[in-house]
Order: C-alpha cells, then sequence, then structure tokens
C-alpha cells in the first residue's frame, strides 16, 4: 500500500470513506508509475480507513488491475455515460456494501448524487502530501531535470536561420524520445519572438536576432515534468535584449525569496515591484511561483498564497514578459527548498 493512502487512512474513521474522482490524483495516490497520458483515461477512488477501491473504465481496466493493495472494479460503460460520465452506480453500491454513512468529497459539486449520505468536504490528499517530497521523489524529479536540461542544450544547437517552428517542434520531441522519456508530459510549444505564453505553430521561419520560447514536458516511469526557457538567436536588438535580461534578473529576484523564511506572497511581491520599477507590471500575466506536483496540479495563486515554503518543496519560478506585437520571454528556474536557502535543480 502507498505512503500516502496510508497517511489519509488514518486520519479516517469507521463507517467514513473519501472520493477522489479526479484520475491524475488517484494515479498519483495509487503510486501507478506508468507514463500515459492522463486525459485518456478515467478512475475514481473511494478510499476508506482499511479498504481501497478504484472504479476505471474498461480500457483503463487491464493495466491497473493487479495493482497491490487496492480492489480494483471495472466500470459499466452504460451507466457511466448515462450519469454524465460519473461511476455513480458502482460508487453507491461499494458505500452501501460497506455500510458506509459519512463521506468525503474533494469535488463538493457531487454533493448532489448522494444525498442518501453525510457528506463533507475534504482537501485533496494529493495535492496536500505532493507538495512535500521525499528522498526517492526528490531523486527521481532531479534525474528528470539532467534530461530536460539535455533537451534545452540540444535545441540550441538545432537553430539554424530560415529554419520553421514546425522543424524546431519536431526536432524537440524526437529529442524527447531519443533520451529515453516514454512519452511527452505536455504539447511541445516553440515561438519566435513569441507574442503569448503558449505560441501557436505557425511555420513561422528564424530570422537572426529572434528570441526563441520553448515549452516542453517530458514523462518517465509516471513522472512528469515541465520547463519553459527562451533563448537567443543571434543579436536581438536592444528592446528584445533588454527584455530578456529584465525577465532574466526578475527570475532571479523570485529565486532569492524562495527559503523557509518566506512565502509565494513575498515571492511574488518582489517579483511585481521589480516589474514595476522596470515599467513592466501589466507585461507578466503568469504566478511568479507553483509547485512540483502531481497531476499537473501545482499551481498555486501566489499573489494570495500567504504559507510558508517548506523544507522538501520543490518549487518552479517563473518570470515572464510580453510586449503585444513586439516579443515575449518566458524563463523558469526550479528549485528545491532545502535548509535555510534551497537547491537548483534546473
Amino acid at each position: 500500500m502507498e505512503r500516502k493512502i496510508k497517511i489519509v487512512q488514518r486520519v479516517l474513521k469507521d463507517h467514513e470513506m473519501l472520493l477522489l474522482d479526479n484520475p491524475q490524483e488517484v494515479f498519483d495516490l495509487a503510486g501507478f508509475k506508468t507514463s500515459f497520458n492522463l486525459g485518456e483515461y478515467d478512475a475514481s477512488m473511494l478510499l476508506g480507513r482499511k479498504k481501497v477501491f478504484i472504479v476505471c473504465d474498461q480500457l483503463l481496466y487491464p493495466y491497473i488491475e493487479k495493482i497491490s493493495g487496492v480492489n480494483v472494479v471495472k466500470g459499466d460503460s452504460f451507466e457511466y455515460l448515462k450519469n454524465n460520465k460519473l461511476f455513480v452506480t458502482e460508487w453507491k453500491k461499494i458505500l452501501k456494501e460497506n455500510k458506509i454513512t459519512k463521506l468525503g468529497l474533494v469535488n463538493m459539486s457531487l454533493e448532489g448524487a448522494f444525498r442518501e449520505f453525510n457528506t463533507f468536504h475534504f482537501l485533496s490528499p494529493s495535492r496536500t502530501l505532493g507538495k512535500i517530497k521525499e528522498g526517492k521523489e526528490i531523486l527521481e524529479i532531479k534525474s528528470l531535470a539532467k534530461t530536460m536540461k539535455r533537451i534545452f542544450t540540444s535545441a540550441e544547437k538545432f537553430l539554424v536561420k530560415d529554419m520553421t517552428d514546425i522543424n524546431l517542434r519536431n526536432m524537440i520531441d524526437e529529442e524527447i524520445y531519443s533520451l529515453g522519456c516514454d512519452r511527452r508530459y505536455l504539447p511541445t510549444y516553440v515561438g519566435f519572438d513569441a507574442k503569448s505564453i503558449y505560441p501557436t505553430l505557425s511555420a513561422d521561419t528564424l530570422k537572426n536576432g529572434s528570441l526563441v520560447l520553448i515549452d516542453a514536458g517530458i514523462m518517465k516511469k509516471g513522472i512528469g515534468l515541465s520547463y519553459s526557457s527562451t533563448l537567443k538567436f543571434g543579436a536581438p536588438s536592444k528592446e528584445k535584449e533588454k527584455l530578456y535580461r529584465t525577465a532574466k534578473d526578475g527570475l532571479e529576484v523570485i529565486l532569492s525569496k524562495i527559503n523557509k523564511s518566506s512565502s509565494p506572497l513575498n515571492a511574488d511581491m518582489a517579483y511585481r515591484e521589480f516589474l514595476s520599477r522596470h515599467k513592466f507590471l501589466n507585461n507578466s500575466l503568469e504566478y511568479a511561483v507553483s509547485f512540483i506536483e502531481s497531476a499537473q496540479g501545482g499551481e498555486v495563486n501566489s499573489v494570495t498564497d500567504s504559507s510558508g515554503f517548506a523544507e522538501g518543496q520543490i518549487v518552479k519560478a517563473t518570470s515572464s514578459i510580453f510586449i503585444p506585437g513586439i516579443s515575449g520571454v518566458r524563463i523558469e528556474g526550479i528549485v528545491l527548498v532545502k535548509g535555510k536557502s534551497h537547491e537548483k535543480i534546473l
């Protein structure tokens, strides 16, 4: 049985269960270390003090039917569709057979489906427990970060005048697989003088002086990591150079605030103050801080999150500036909160 499941079971009482309806969170708690597009399959988990059930669709069942310590139930496809792509029929059957009277819901919009049970809100254990990493998890992410660094080093060497953004995207994807990654974690985005955070491929050709934005995601043994950076090709104009340098300095401002005596809010405030001094405050539309977590759920509202950074958190800092009609820069750094400061991972 996975450590995170055991932690949750300790706080549940007899005749209580917790329902997780997000498949990505289910796979995280179950320790399912297989890489695939998490959006392709549906699964939910009913977690009790002594028993754990995973209800999944027909396509996923062959992959997870033998997960240790978990009862895997194959959902009825017709009932699933009839109930708006929810496993309501299976959930209620399990709850009644196990004489459950109280049900914890992470997603309170499901409350109406369980009127015969006492329901209560339960914070997502995947999100809560996922913020603090242990030794093995840290080593896995560090290993993935080394692969990511190699991908971006290769990408810089790929750049040649008049190549298209599509060519570069394809070459990066080929590199991802050649380095032993199971799959892409997220689509690979490429933009020459990108005008938005996630640029659309448009067969643009690379010109001298362009800023090349790359956003890539990789996955290996069920662990995913995404990362963005901006590369300079040739000699950018003074305006673009200022943009690039300011974003890079902004990243250092964020990183300087990632330690146990600070918080996402403090880091974001310092970053916004820096942008304001350089007249770019209205040109950055992203949160300065996010956490490397399961289920791509690491983004926090760092404008408001005053909870302090903690030992063992892996934090992504993002500095981005986009000027309409001109160009944009997005640069990230990933660090491990450690001791009085942090350790650079990427």
